[in-house]
């Protein structure tokens, strides 16, 4: 059971005929069972006026104020952390990530950002001057101090605040902008929806584009009045609903809207605050420290995703060792034949292909590798690489080798140059894909280095080439180790069967790609809850030195040994060139 400790909700009771408040409570919440106010009232939940505990019997009068505190079977922890931007005598700032409510509401009770704040802070007196919605991210300004409360929230009444917002949305190349949105806005069907109404404009807002990236774009949006769910309808009225919102255009079902899908959250965040302070007029200014992420599965209700996976965003996921192994095999068939001709952006010398014969393909980790005659090309598809057979994209190549009979085509890539034997560039043992790779050197160059983060060691290339995010988050949930545990205090079984997990789970990697069914067998990576547990997975946009994407569970994945001890100085190799 969560209960609420920091304060409790008030009711003046209504007129009725009720003998006695519990009578009137029962008929008032009709949710919550008289077995349940009855226990609350023996805990001492249920007070009056004077913040006395009532007792069963308490004589019903109108108007009369009664104090409860909520409670809330088997609560959800919400697995986000808030930020606090600013703390002074009168106000606090923070910054609220997706998810997490700002007041106590329906099944939310300490995990709220008020509830959060004030224990953070240990001050019962915390009021949030304004709220955004639960599913948005971004500011909200909090009084922190009674006497000045009123000042502060004569701002938002009277209009005197300054508030941007930023959202990412379809496209809409049909229309100029800057544009000026002005709408009636009346309550919608069921009740919690708004909609265009007939009548004089109540509602408007400034938008601009940002930023503009295929068939998604970035909004800037400066509401000028404030009406519940004025960004999203008015967005979703001109042809371009904010992305993952279950309201707006199309209301999802109510089993879709309530299960939160924390990889989808919506694209809208409070980004900007400005305002005079009304007690020393001083200009106040606050900005977001959050980030929209240009997410490829962002559910875009008429555009499918095939349409907008060739606008890749930060985060995108970095081809790991056993894709790099299936390039290797479908171009295969191209050893042995004669480079024709080979041209492309890349900063290289690309005469000193042409003529030249392929002898063979290789991998090492992330690397493919084309060894000539006399010098070798190595290709790292970074983030946004991508590569054509015997086809092209409508984009420049870095490197394009055409033959007799075919060519192949690399794009946003790193292309160089390698002088000598292949032997003597690389450590073949490293490789997670190779015959010669090495558990026992591995298990060596890990010791060597102790205070190296779990989720740092697996994407660094010097330890595991070609492990990425995807290998690292599944092969710790396999493991049940958390991410932010130390190498050096990992049990030596433990350590040794990150060892072997790690390459058991590249080759299964590479089953399941050349199957087509990679992300239907991923544990953590991507997904929202802990199979093992059933409690949210915790997500977490950047995380250890490697600073990545990570996905795990609390309950399971143990923790060995404090992250803070990480060194400062500790090198790294994660996921370089």
């Amino acid at each position: 059971m969560s209960a609420s400790s920091s304060r409790p909700s008030t009711l003046h009771l209504p007129p009725g005929d009720w003998p006695t408040v519990l009578d009137c409570l029962c008929a008032h919440f009709p949710a919550i069972s008289r077995a349940t106010w009855l226990d609350r009232i023996a805990r001492g939940r249920v007070l009056d006026a004077q913040m006395q505990p009532i007792d069963a019997a308490q004589t019903y009068r109108v108007g009369m104020r009664i104090h409860y505190f909520r409670e809330v079977p088997n609560e959800i922890p919400m697995p986000f952390e808030e930020r606090i931007l600013h703390v002074d005598e009168h106000l606090v700032v923070a910054d609220k990530p997706h998810f997490l409510s700002v007041m106590p509401a329906g099944e939310y009770v300490n995990e709220t950002l008020l509830a959060r704040l004030s224990k953070r802070l240990g001050n019962g007196d915390l009021v949030p001057i304004h709220r955004i919605d639960r599913l948005t991210a971004g500011l909200v300004l909090f009084s922190a101090n009674r006497e000045s409360r009123g000042a502060y929230q004569a701002l938002f009444r009277e209009r005197e605040i300054s508030k941007r917002y930023e959202a990412i949305c379809p496209a809409l190349p049909h229309l100029e902008f800057p544009l000026r949105r002005r709408l009636c806005m009346v309550p919608g069907d069921p009740f919690f929806l708004m909609r265009e109404g007939a009548g004089e404009p109540n509602s408007e807002t400034l938008i601009e584009v940002l930023e503009r990236r295929g068939d998604l774009w970035r909004y800037g949006l400066s509401p000028i009045s404030g009406k519940k769910h004025q960004l999203r309808l008015h967005m979703a009225t001109l042809g371009a609903g904010i992305c993952n919102d279950p309201f707006y255009p199309e209301l999802l079902e109510r089993s879709e809207r309530e299960a939160d899908d924390y990889v989808r959250p919506l694209k809208l965040l409070a980004r900007g605050l400005r305002f005079s302070d009304p007690l020393s007029g001083a200009l106040r200014e606050f900005e977001s420290t959050l980030q929209l992420d240009w997410y490829r599965r962002a559910h875009l209700r008429g555009i499918g995703e095939s349409q907008i996976q060739d606008s890749p965003a930060p985060g995108a996921a970095m081809p790991e060792g056993p894709s790099i192994v299936i390039l290797r095999e479908e171009v295969a068939a191209f050893a042995g034949r004669t480079i024709e001709r080979a041209e492309g952006s890349a900063k290289i010398d690309m005469s000193r292909l042409a003529g030249q014969v392929v002898r063979s393909f290789h991998s090492w980790g992330k690397h493919f590798l084309i060894q000539l005659d006399d010098v070798s090309v190595r290709i790292h598809l970074l983030l946004f690489g991508s590569y054509r057979i015997n086809e092209r994209k409508d984009a420049v190549a870095r490197l394009s080798l055409s033959f007799a009979n075919g060519e192949l085509n690399f794009y946003a890539c790193s292309v160089q140059l390698i002088e000598g034997p292949l032997d003597a560039t690389y450590d073949w043992s490293m490789d997670l894909m190779s015959d010669a790779w090495s558990p026992r050197a591995t298990l060596r160059r890990l010791r060597e280095r102790p205070r190296l983060l779990a989720c740092d060691a697996l994407l660094d290339q010097t330890l595991f080439a070609g492990s990425g995010n995807i290998i690292k988050n599944e092969v710790l949930y396999r493991i049940r180790v958390h991410p932010l545990s130390l190498i050096g205090e990992l049990p030596a079984a433990k350590l040794r069967e990150l060892v072997r997990e790690a390459r058991t789970y590249s080759f299964e990697f590479l089953q399941w790609k050349r199957a087509g069914v990679l992300k239907a067998h991923w544990l953590a990576h991507g997904n929202t809850t802990c199979v093992r547990c059933r409690i949210p997975l915790v997500r977490v946009k950047e995380l250890g030195r490697s600073q990545r994407r990570a996905f795990f569970c609390e309950r399971c994945q143990k923790r060995y040994g404090d992250s803070a001890q990480i060194a400062a100085d500790e090198p790294s190799a994660v996921d370089e060139g």
